[in-house]
Protein backbone atom coordinates (compact mmCIF):
# COMPACT_ATOMS: atom_id res chain seq x y z
CA UNK A 1 0.00 0.00 0.00
CA UNK A 2 1.28 3.44 -0.88
CA UNK A 3 1.54 5.48 2.32
CA UNK A 4 2.90 8.68 0.78
CA UNK A 5 1.13 11.70 2.31
CA UNK A 6 -1.24 13.42 -0.05
CA UNK A 7 -1.81 17.09 -0.72
CA UNK A 8 -4.81 18.62 1.04
CA UNK A 9 -7.82 19.77 -0.88
CA UNK A 10 -7.13 23.06 -2.58
CA UNK A 11 -9.95 23.20 -5.07
CA UNK A 12 -12.61 24.60 -2.73
CA UNK A 13 -11.97 27.80 -0.85
CA UNK A 14 -14.01 26.77 2.16
CA UNK A 15 -12.14 23.52 2.48
CA UNK A 16 -8.88 25.43 2.50
CA UNK A 17 -10.27 27.76 5.13
CA UNK A 18 -11.47 24.93 7.31
CA UNK A 19 -8.13 23.20 7.10
CA UNK A 20 -6.19 26.27 8.18
CA UNK A 21 -4.25 25.39 11.28
CA UNK A 22 -5.03 21.67 10.99
CA UNK A 23 -2.07 19.37 11.38
CA UNK A 24 -2.47 15.76 10.40
CA UNK A 25 -0.01 13.10 11.37
CA UNK A 26 1.60 10.40 9.29
CA UNK A 27 2.52 8.13 12.21
CA UNK A 28 0.77 7.00 15.36
CA UNK A 29 0.47 9.72 17.98
CA UNK A 30 2.23 9.45 21.30
CA UNK A 31 1.25 10.64 24.74
CA UNK A 32 2.73 14.04 25.38
CA UNK A 33 0.66 15.61 28.13
CA UNK A 34 -2.52 15.00 30.09
CA UNK A 35 -5.33 17.04 31.56
CA UNK A 36 -7.96 16.42 34.16
CA UNK A 37 -11.04 14.45 33.11
CA UNK A 38 -14.35 14.11 34.90
CA UNK A 39 -14.38 10.33 35.05
CA UNK A 40 -13.04 9.35 38.45
CA UNK A 41 -9.98 11.53 38.14
CA UNK A 42 -8.68 9.73 35.06
CA UNK A 43 -6.69 11.67 32.52
CA UNK A 44 -6.97 11.90 28.75
CA UNK A 45 -3.85 12.17 26.64
CA UNK A 46 -3.30 15.14 24.41
CA UNK A 47 -2.75 12.60 21.66
CA UNK A 48 -3.75 8.98 21.98
CA UNK A 49 -1.15 6.26 22.34
CA UNK A 50 -0.25 4.16 19.33
CA UNK A 51 -1.68 0.64 19.36
CA UNK A 52 1.30 -0.61 17.36
CA UNK A 53 2.52 -3.85 18.90
CA UNK A 54 5.91 -4.13 20.55
CA UNK A 55 7.70 -7.30 19.52
CA UNK A 56 5.28 -10.19 19.42
CA UNK A 57 2.47 -8.38 21.24
CA UNK A 58 -0.91 -9.52 19.97
CA UNK A 59 -2.99 -6.95 18.09
CA UNK A 60 -5.73 -5.12 19.93
CA UNK A 61 -9.06 -6.69 19.07
CA UNK A 62 -11.62 -3.91 18.64
CA UNK A 63 -15.28 -4.87 18.55
CA UNK A 64 -17.60 -2.51 16.69
CA UNK A 65 -21.31 -2.26 15.94
CA UNK A 66 -21.80 -0.14 12.84
CA UNK A 67 -24.92 1.11 11.11
CA UNK A 68 -24.60 0.96 7.34
CA UNK A 69 -26.78 0.84 4.26
CA UNK A 70 -25.31 -2.10 2.34
CA UNK A 71 -27.26 -5.32 1.95
CA UNK A 72 -24.20 -7.43 2.73
CA UNK A 73 -21.30 -6.02 4.74
CA UNK A 74 -17.87 -6.95 3.34
CA UNK A 75 -16.49 -10.08 5.02
CA UNK A 76 -13.92 -9.96 7.82
CA UNK A 77 -10.43 -9.41 6.43
CA UNK A 78 -11.62 -7.71 3.23
CA UNK A 79 -9.30 -5.46 1.25
CA UNK A 80 -10.47 -2.16 2.77
CA UNK A 81 -10.43 -3.44 6.33
CA UNK A 82 -6.93 -4.83 5.78
CA UNK A 83 -5.68 -1.51 4.39
CA UNK A 84 -7.04 0.32 7.43
CA UNK A 85 -5.61 -2.22 9.87
CA UNK A 86 -2.20 -2.10 8.21
CA UNK A 87 -2.13 1.68 8.29
CA UNK A 88 -3.23 1.99 11.91
CA UNK A 89 -1.08 -0.91 13.09
CA UNK A 90 -1.64 -3.40 15.90
CA UNK A 91 -5.40 -3.70 15.58
CA UNK A 92 -7.83 -6.40 14.54
CA UNK A 93 -11.37 -5.17 13.79
CA UNK A 94 -14.33 -7.35 14.65
CA UNK A 95 -17.24 -5.53 13.03
CA UNK A 96 -20.91 -6.39 13.31
CA UNK A 97 -22.92 -4.37 10.80
CA UNK A 98 -26.63 -3.62 10.94
CA UNK A 99 -28.99 -1.29 9.20
CA UNK A 100 -29.28 2.03 11.00
CA UNK A 101 -32.87 1.25 11.99
CA UNK A 102 -32.02 -2.14 13.46
CA UNK A 103 -29.06 -0.79 15.40
CA UNK A 104 -31.25 2.01 16.72
CA UNK A 105 -33.80 -0.53 17.96
CA UNK A 106 -31.08 -2.69 19.55
CA UNK A 107 -29.40 0.09 21.50
CA UNK A 108 -31.72 0.31 24.57
CA UNK A 109 -31.36 -3.45 25.15
CA UNK A 110 -27.60 -3.35 24.65
CA UNK A 111 -27.26 -0.55 27.17
CA UNK A 112 -29.57 -2.19 29.71
CA UNK A 113 -27.82 -5.56 29.43
CA UNK A 114 -24.31 -4.14 29.50
CA UNK A 115 -23.55 -6.16 26.37
CA UNK A 116 -22.04 -3.28 24.41
CA UNK A 117 -19.17 -3.56 21.95
CA UNK A 118 -16.13 -1.35 22.42
CA UNK A 119 -17.34 1.07 19.73
CA UNK A 120 -20.92 1.72 18.63
CA UNK A 121 -22.12 3.91 15.80
CA UNK A 122 -25.18 5.87 17.02
CA UNK A 123 -27.39 8.00 14.77
CA UNK A 124 -28.00 11.68 15.44
CA UNK A 125 -31.71 11.33 16.20
CA UNK A 126 -30.96 8.69 18.82
CA UNK A 127 -28.76 11.03 20.84
CA UNK A 128 -31.75 13.00 22.11
CA UNK A 129 -33.55 9.93 23.45
CA UNK A 130 -33.90 9.86 27.23
CA UNK A 131 -32.33 6.39 27.61
CA UNK A 132 -29.26 7.53 25.68
CA UNK A 133 -28.93 10.74 27.68
CA UNK A 134 -29.30 8.79 30.93
CA UNK A 135 -26.64 6.32 29.78
CA UNK A 136 -24.17 9.09 28.95
CA UNK A 137 -24.86 10.94 32.19
CA UNK A 138 -24.69 7.69 34.11
CA UNK A 139 -21.17 6.81 33.00
CA UNK A 140 -21.93 4.06 30.47
CA UNK A 141 -19.69 5.72 27.89
CA UNK A 142 -16.29 7.36 28.06
CA UNK A 143 -16.04 11.15 28.17
CA UNK A 144 -13.80 12.05 25.20
CA UNK A 145 -13.87 15.85 25.56
CA UNK A 146 -10.14 16.13 26.20
CA UNK A 147 -9.26 13.99 23.21
CA UNK A 148 -11.24 16.28 20.91
CA UNK A 149 -9.63 19.36 22.44
CA UNK A 150 -6.06 18.08 22.26
CA UNK A 151 -5.60 15.82 19.24
CA UNK A 152 -4.66 17.77 16.11
CA UNK A 153 -6.86 15.75 13.76
CA UNK A 154 -9.92 16.55 15.91
CA UNK A 155 -9.29 20.15 16.97
CA UNK A 156 -10.88 21.82 13.94
CA UNK A 157 -14.03 19.70 13.75
CA UNK A 158 -16.94 22.06 13.12
CA UNK A 159 -18.08 23.12 16.64
CA UNK A 160 -21.73 22.60 15.65
CA UNK A 161 -21.01 18.93 14.96
CA UNK A 162 -20.01 18.64 18.62
CA UNK A 163 -22.32 21.03 20.49
CA UNK A 164 -25.41 19.36 19.04
CA UNK A 165 -24.92 16.37 21.32
CA UNK A 166 -22.85 17.77 24.19
CA UNK A 167 -24.19 17.33 27.74
CA UNK A 168 -23.35 20.16 30.09
CA UNK A 169 -20.30 20.94 28.00
CA UNK A 170 -18.93 17.39 28.00
CA UNK A 171 -18.56 15.19 24.91
CA UNK A 172 -19.46 11.51 25.02
CA UNK A 173 -18.37 10.18 21.65
CA UNK A 174 -16.58 11.28 18.48
CA UNK A 175 -18.80 13.01 15.91
CA UNK A 176 -18.91 11.69 12.36
CA UNK A 177 -18.49 15.08 10.73
CA UNK A 178 -20.58 16.14 7.74
CA UNK A 179 -21.48 19.40 6.01
CA UNK A 180 -23.33 21.75 8.35
CA UNK A 181 -25.98 22.53 5.73
CA UNK A 182 -26.80 20.16 2.87
CA UNK A 183 -30.14 21.70 1.90
CA UNK A 184 -30.58 22.05 -1.83
CA UNK A 185 -33.18 22.69 -4.51
CA UNK A 186 -32.71 20.44 -7.54
CA UNK A 187 -34.67 21.50 -10.62
CA UNK A 188 -35.13 21.01 -14.34
CA UNK A 189 -32.90 23.60 -15.92
CA UNK A 190 -33.93 22.40 -19.39
CA UNK A 191 -37.50 23.35 -18.49
CA UNK A 192 -36.33 26.81 -17.46
CA UNK A 193 -34.60 27.23 -20.79
CA UNK A 194 -37.74 26.21 -22.69
CA UNK A 195 -39.59 28.92 -20.77
CA UNK A 196 -36.93 31.50 -21.61
CA UNK A 197 -35.70 31.82 -18.02
CA UNK A 198 -32.44 31.34 -16.14
CA UNK A 199 -31.53 30.04 -12.70
CA UNK A 200 -33.53 31.71 -9.90
CA UNK A 201 -31.54 33.96 -7.57
CA UNK A 202 -34.24 35.20 -5.18
CA UNK A 203 -37.01 33.62 -3.12
CA UNK A 204 -39.60 35.30 -5.34
CA UNK A 205 -37.94 33.86 -8.47
CA UNK A 206 -37.93 30.40 -6.88
CA UNK A 207 -41.65 30.66 -6.19
CA UNK A 208 -42.27 31.96 -9.72
CA UNK A 209 -40.41 28.92 -11.07
CA UNK A 210 -42.77 26.64 -9.11
CA UNK A 211 -45.74 28.42 -10.66
CA UNK A 212 -44.40 28.43 -14.22
CA UNK A 213 -43.48 24.75 -14.03
CA UNK A 214 -47.17 24.20 -13.28
CA UNK A 215 -48.84 26.47 -15.82
CA UNK A 216 -46.26 27.00 -18.56
CA UNK A 217 -46.23 23.52 -20.16
CA UNK A 218 -42.48 23.14 -19.50
CA UNK A 219 -42.33 19.61 -20.95
CA UNK A 220 -43.90 20.86 -24.19
CA UNK A 221 -46.52 18.12 -24.49
CA UNK A 222 -49.46 20.54 -24.68
CA UNK A 223 -51.07 19.13 -21.53
CA UNK A 224 -51.53 20.60 -18.06
CA UNK A 225 -49.83 17.67 -16.36
CA UNK A 226 -46.79 18.95 -14.41
CA UNK A 227 -46.35 19.92 -10.77
CA UNK A 228 -44.17 22.86 -9.89
CA UNK A 229 -42.61 20.94 -7.01
CA UNK A 230 -42.88 17.29 -6.04
CA UNK A 231 -41.98 18.00 -2.39
CA UNK A 232 -43.58 20.30 0.18
CA UNK A 233 -41.64 23.61 0.05
CA UNK A 234 -43.03 25.07 3.30
CA UNK A 235 -40.04 24.64 5.57
CA UNK A 236 -37.52 25.75 2.97
CA UNK A 237 -39.48 28.87 2.03
CA UNK A 238 -40.09 29.77 5.67
CA UNK A 239 -36.40 29.69 6.59
CA UNK A 240 -35.46 31.60 3.41
CA UNK A 241 -37.91 34.34 4.43
CA UNK A 242 -36.27 34.58 7.86
CA UNK A 243 -38.26 32.22 10.07
CA UNK A 244 -36.39 30.18 12.71
CA UNK A 245 -35.10 26.75 11.85
CA UNK A 246 -37.61 25.14 14.24
CA UNK A 247 -36.52 27.10 17.37
CA UNK A 248 -34.65 30.38 17.85
CA UNK A 249 -33.26 31.74 21.13
CA UNK A 250 -33.94 35.48 21.23
CA UNK A 251 -34.03 37.99 24.09
CA UNK A 252 -34.10 35.27 26.72
CA UNK A 253 -36.91 33.31 25.03
CA UNK A 254 -37.24 30.37 22.69
CA UNK A 255 -39.34 31.26 19.66
CA UNK A 256 -41.10 28.50 17.74
CA UNK A 257 -40.96 28.96 13.96
CA UNK A 258 -44.71 28.54 13.48
CA UNK A 259 -45.40 31.55 15.72
CA UNK A 260 -43.51 34.02 13.50
CA UNK A 261 -44.75 36.31 10.73
CA UNK A 262 -42.27 34.84 8.27
CA UNK A 263 -43.67 31.37 8.77
CA UNK A 264 -47.22 32.64 8.36
CA UNK A 265 -46.21 34.25 5.06
CA UNK A 266 -44.64 30.97 3.88
CA UNK A 267 -47.87 29.15 4.75
CA UNK A 268 -49.88 31.58 2.64
CA UNK A 269 -47.49 31.09 -0.28
CA UNK A 270 -47.85 27.31 -0.05
CA UNK A 271 -51.64 27.61 0.18
CA UNK A 272 -51.57 29.60 -3.07
CA UNK A 273 -49.23 27.08 -4.72
CA UNK A 274 -51.46 24.20 -3.70
CA UNK A 275 -54.61 25.90 -4.97
CA UNK A 276 -53.10 26.36 -8.43
CA UNK A 277 -51.85 22.75 -8.61
CA UNK A 278 -48.17 23.43 -8.08
CA UNK A 279 -48.08 20.97 -5.14
CA UNK A 280 -49.38 17.41 -5.48
CA UNK A 281 -52.91 17.13 -3.98
CA UNK A 282 -51.82 14.19 -1.79
CA UNK A 283 -48.50 15.68 -0.67
CA UNK A 284 -49.20 15.01 3.02
CA UNK A 285 -49.64 11.24 2.68
CA UNK A 286 -47.31 10.28 -0.16
CA UNK A 287 -44.26 8.08 0.31
CA UNK A 288 -40.79 9.19 -0.69
CA UNK A 289 -40.73 6.77 -3.61
CA UNK A 290 -43.82 8.49 -4.99
CA UNK A 291 -42.40 11.97 -5.22
CA UNK A 292 -38.99 10.73 -6.32
CA UNK A 293 -40.76 8.88 -9.13
CA UNK A 294 -42.65 12.03 -10.12
CA UNK A 295 -39.39 13.90 -10.49
CA UNK A 296 -37.54 11.16 -12.35
CA UNK A 297 -40.43 10.63 -14.76
CA UNK A 298 -40.81 14.33 -15.48
CA UNK A 299 -44.11 14.91 -13.72
CA UNK A 300 -42.60 17.63 -11.54
CA UNK A 301 -39.87 20.19 -11.97
CA UNK A 302 -38.43 20.82 -8.50
CA UNK A 303 -37.20 18.49 -5.77
CA UNK A 304 -36.25 20.00 -2.41
CA UNK A 305 -33.98 17.83 -0.29
CA UNK A 306 -30.18 17.58 -0.07
CA UNK A 307 -27.12 18.38 -2.16
CA UNK A 308 -26.50 14.75 -3.13
CA UNK A 309 -29.80 14.52 -5.01
CA UNK A 310 -28.52 16.00 -8.24
CA UNK A 311 -26.12 13.09 -8.83
CA UNK A 312 -28.67 10.43 -7.89
CA UNK A 313 -31.33 11.90 -10.15
CA UNK A 314 -29.07 12.71 -13.08
CA UNK A 315 -27.89 9.11 -13.17
CA UNK A 316 -31.50 7.98 -13.55
CA UNK A 317 -32.67 10.72 -15.91
CA UNK A 318 -29.83 10.91 -18.40
CA UNK A 319 -31.80 8.92 -20.98
CA UNK A 320 -34.53 11.51 -20.83
CA UNK A 321 -32.05 14.25 -21.79
CA UNK A 322 -32.96 16.17 -18.66
CA UNK A 323 -30.59 18.91 -17.53
CA UNK A 324 -30.53 19.40 -13.77
CA UNK A 325 -29.25 22.34 -11.79
CA UNK A 326 -29.10 22.63 -8.04
CA UNK A 327 -28.78 25.54 -5.60
CA UNK A 328 -29.98 26.77 -2.22
CA UNK A 329 -28.93 30.42 -2.13
CA UNK A 330 -31.97 32.65 -2.60
CA UNK A 331 -32.11 36.28 -1.50
CA UNK A 332 -35.30 37.38 0.27
CA UNK A 333 -37.03 40.76 0.07
CA UNK A 334 -34.77 42.16 2.83
CA UNK A 335 -31.66 41.19 0.89
CA UNK A 336 -30.86 38.35 3.32
CA UNK A 337 -29.95 34.75 2.60
CA UNK A 338 -30.86 31.94 5.00
CA UNK A 339 -30.65 28.18 4.84
CA UNK A 340 -31.15 25.51 7.48
CA UNK A 341 -28.25 24.11 9.46
CA UNK A 342 -28.34 20.45 10.36
CA UNK A 343 -26.51 18.50 13.02
CA UNK A 344 -23.17 18.75 11.24
CA UNK A 345 -22.61 15.07 11.92
CA UNK A 346 -23.81 11.68 10.75
CA UNK A 347 -24.13 10.48 14.33
CA UNK A 348 -21.34 9.67 16.79
CA UNK A 349 -19.03 6.86 17.84
CA UNK A 350 -19.59 5.91 21.48
CA UNK A 351 -17.00 4.04 23.55
CA UNK A 352 -18.35 1.63 26.16
CA UNK A 353 -16.76 1.73 29.61
CA UNK A 354 -17.69 -1.88 30.21
CA UNK A 355 -16.01 -3.07 26.98
CA UNK A 356 -13.05 -0.66 27.28
CA UNK A 357 -11.98 -1.18 30.89
CA UNK A 358 -9.18 1.35 31.32
CA UNK A 359 -7.71 4.61 30.07
CA UNK A 360 -4.75 2.93 28.38
CA UNK A 361 -7.04 0.83 26.19
CA UNK A 362 -9.19 3.86 25.42
CA UNK A 363 -6.04 5.70 24.30
CA UNK A 364 -5.33 2.92 21.83
CA UNK A 365 -8.90 2.87 20.49
CA UNK A 366 -9.05 6.64 20.09
CA UNK A 367 -5.73 6.47 18.25
CA UNK A 368 -7.42 4.36 15.57
CA UNK A 369 -9.82 7.17 14.71
CA UNK A 370 -7.04 9.73 14.96
CA UNK A 371 -5.16 7.74 12.31
CA UNK A 372 -8.33 7.41 10.19
CA UNK A 373 -8.36 11.22 10.06
CA UNK A 374 -4.86 11.29 8.52
CA UNK A 375 -4.66 12.39 4.92
CA UNK A 376 -4.06 8.92 3.47
CA UNK A 377 -7.03 7.37 5.20
CA UNK A 378 -9.23 10.34 4.31
CA UNK A 379 -8.27 9.79 0.70
CA UNK A 380 -9.24 6.14 0.99
CA UNK A 381 -12.59 6.98 2.58
CA UNK A 382 -13.29 9.89 0.21
CA UNK A 383 -12.05 8.45 -3.08
CA UNK A 384 -11.49 4.74 -2.70
CA UNK A 385 -8.42 2.81 -3.85
CA UNK A 386 -5.89 4.44 -6.16
CA UNK A 387 -5.76 2.52 -9.42
CA UNK A 388 -9.16 0.95 -8.80
CA UNK A 389 -11.45 3.89 -8.12
CA UNK A 390 -9.23 6.77 -9.22
CA UNK A 391 -5.89 7.66 -10.72
CA UNK A 392 -3.75 10.72 -10.04
CA UNK A 393 -2.81 12.87 -13.04
CA UNK A 394 -0.76 16.01 -12.42
CA UNK A 395 -1.76 16.00 -8.76
CA UNK A 396 -5.49 15.69 -9.51
CA UNK A 397 -7.52 12.60 -8.73
CA UNK A 398 -9.59 11.44 -11.70
CA UNK A 399 -12.34 8.97 -10.94
CA UNK A 400 -12.37 5.69 -12.88
CA UNK A 401 -16.02 4.89 -13.44
CA UNK A 402 -16.23 4.59 -17.22
CA UNK A 403 -17.68 1.09 -17.19
CA UNK A 404 -19.85 1.68 -14.17
CA UNK A 405 -18.23 -1.05 -12.08
CA UNK A 406 -15.77 1.01 -10.07
CA UNK A 407 -18.42 3.36 -8.81
CA UNK A 408 -20.41 0.40 -7.54
CA UNK A 409 -17.29 -1.02 -5.90
CA UNK A 410 -16.63 2.23 -4.10
CA UNK A 411 -20.23 2.73 -3.00
CA UNK A 412 -20.81 -0.82 -1.76
CA UNK A 413 -17.33 -1.71 -0.47
CA UNK A 414 -16.02 1.57 0.91
CA UNK A 415 -18.43 4.47 1.21
CA UNK A 416 -21.51 2.82 2.70
CA UNK A 417 -19.83 0.27 4.98
CA UNK A 418 -16.81 2.30 6.13
CA UNK A 419 -16.91 5.98 5.21
CA UNK A 420 -20.31 6.85 6.66
CA UNK A 421 -20.02 4.97 9.99
CA UNK A 422 -16.27 5.50 10.64
CA UNK A 423 -15.08 8.84 9.19
CA UNK A 424 -14.74 11.27 12.12
CA UNK A 425 -13.42 13.95 9.79
CA UNK A 426 -15.53 14.72 6.77
CA UNK A 427 -13.35 13.11 4.10
CA UNK A 428 -14.17 15.54 1.30
CA UNK A 429 -12.43 18.31 3.20
CA UNK A 430 -9.14 16.44 3.49
CA UNK A 431 -8.33 15.09 0.06
CA UNK A 432 -6.35 16.10 -2.96
CA UNK A 433 -8.05 18.08 -5.75
CA UNK A 434 -10.53 15.88 -7.57
CA UNK A 435 -11.95 16.01 -11.08
CA UNK A 436 -15.61 15.26 -10.47
CA UNK A 437 -18.74 14.98 -12.53
CA UNK A 438 -21.05 18.00 -12.39
CA UNK A 439 -23.37 16.55 -9.78
CA UNK A 440 -20.64 15.42 -7.39
CA UNK A 441 -18.80 18.72 -7.75
CA UNK A 442 -22.00 20.67 -7.27
CA UNK A 443 -22.67 18.73 -4.08
CA UNK A 444 -19.42 20.01 -2.53
CA UNK A 445 -20.02 23.54 -3.83
CA UNK A 446 -23.52 23.71 -2.35
CA UNK A 447 -22.25 22.66 1.07
CA UNK A 448 -19.62 25.38 0.82
CA UNK A 449 -22.14 27.99 -0.38
CA UNK A 450 -24.66 27.15 2.35
CA UNK A 451 -22.26 27.32 5.29
CA UNK A 452 -22.14 31.15 5.81
CA UNK A 453 -25.94 31.36 5.75
CA UNK A 454 -26.80 28.29 7.81
CA UNK A 455 -29.39 28.96 10.53
CA UNK A 456 -29.14 26.65 13.52
CA UNK A 457 -32.03 25.07 15.35
CA UNK A 458 -31.23 26.46 18.79
CA UNK A 459 -32.99 23.57 20.51
CA UNK A 460 -30.67 20.99 18.97
CA UNK A 461 -28.62 19.27 21.63
CA UNK A 462 -30.89 20.48 24.45
CA UNK A 463 -32.80 17.76 26.27
CA UNK A 464 -36.30 18.89 27.26
CA UNK A 465 -37.92 16.28 29.48
CA UNK A 466 -41.31 17.86 28.78
CA UNK A 467 -40.79 17.64 25.04
CA UNK A 468 -39.81 13.99 25.39
CA UNK A 469 -43.12 13.40 27.20
CA UNK A 470 -45.59 15.35 25.05
CA UNK A 471 -43.65 16.75 22.10
CA UNK A 472 -44.70 14.13 19.57
CA UNK A 473 -48.39 14.79 20.25
CA UNK A 474 -47.91 18.54 19.95
CA UNK A 475 -45.87 18.14 16.76
CA UNK A 476 -48.77 16.21 15.24
CA UNK A 477 -51.18 18.97 16.22
CA UNK A 478 -49.03 21.56 14.41
CA UNK A 479 -48.42 19.35 11.39
CA UNK A 480 -52.11 18.64 10.92
CA UNK A 481 -53.00 22.31 11.25
CA UNK A 482 -50.44 23.33 8.62
CA UNK A 483 -51.51 20.62 6.19
CA UNK A 484 -55.20 21.49 6.49
CA UNK A 485 -54.47 25.19 6.02
CA UNK A 486 -52.35 24.62 2.91
CA UNK A 487 -55.09 22.42 1.44
CA UNK A 488 -57.75 25.05 2.15
CA UNK A 489 -59.63 22.83 4.59
CA UNK A 490 -59.44 25.40 7.41
CA UNK A 491 -59.19 29.20 7.34
CA UNK A 492 -56.65 31.45 9.03
CA UNK A 493 -58.80 31.90 12.15
CA UNK A 494 -59.04 28.16 12.72
CA UNK A 495 -55.35 27.74 12.05
CA UNK A 496 -54.55 30.40 14.66
CA UNK A 497 -56.91 28.67 17.10
CA UNK A 498 -54.88 25.49 16.73
CA UNK A 499 -51.64 27.40 17.29
CA UNK A 500 -53.12 28.73 20.53
CA UNK A 501 -54.15 25.18 21.44
CA UNK A 502 -50.55 24.07 20.91
CA UNK A 503 -49.35 26.80 23.23
CA UNK A 504 -51.84 26.03 26.00
CA UNK A 505 -51.34 22.25 25.86
CA UNK A 506 -47.63 22.52 26.56
CA UNK A 507 -45.94 24.42 23.75
CA UNK A 508 -45.25 27.48 25.88
CA UNK A 509 -43.94 25.29 28.70
CA UNK A 510 -41.59 23.49 26.33
CA UNK A 511 -40.37 26.85 25.03
CA UNK A 512 -39.65 27.98 28.60
CA UNK A 513 -37.75 24.77 29.38
CA UNK A 514 -35.67 25.12 26.21
CA UNK A 515 -34.92 28.77 27.03
CA UNK A 516 -33.71 27.82 30.52
CA UNK A 517 -31.55 25.01 29.14
CA UNK A 518 -30.08 27.26 26.46
CA UNK A 519 -29.20 29.97 28.98
CA UNK A 520 -27.51 27.49 31.34
CA UNK A 521 -25.69 25.34 28.78
CA UNK A 522 -24.85 27.71 25.89
CA UNK A 523 -24.31 31.13 27.43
Amino acid sequence: MNQKPFTKLLSLSLAACLLAGCSSTSSPSSTSSSSSAPDGGQSASSSAESPSPAGDEAPLVVTMYLGCSVVEFPPDGNEIETMIEEYVGGVDFKISAYSGTVLHEMMPTLIASGDMPMVANVGGSQLSKSYMIDAMRGGEFWDVTDYINNIDNFKDINPAAISNYAIAGRIYGLPLESGISRDSVTYRYDWLQKLGLDDPKTVDELIDMMKLFTTGDPDGNGANDTYGTVTNPLGRIAVALGAPNNWRYQDGQMIKAELTEEYAKALDICRELYAMGAIHPEFAIRERADYEGDFIEGRGGIYLNTSTDITAFQNQMVQKEAVLHSSNIYTNAEGKIYTSAGRGNNGVLLFSKKAIPDQATLDKVINIFDRLADEEMCNLLALGIEGVNYQVVDGVAKMLEDDGSNGVYYTDKIYNPYTIPLAVRWPNLRTMPVELAYGAQRNLEIIEENAPYAVADDSMGLISELYNDIGAELDTLLSDAKTLYIMGEIDKNEYNNRLEQWRKQGGDDIAAEYASLYASERM
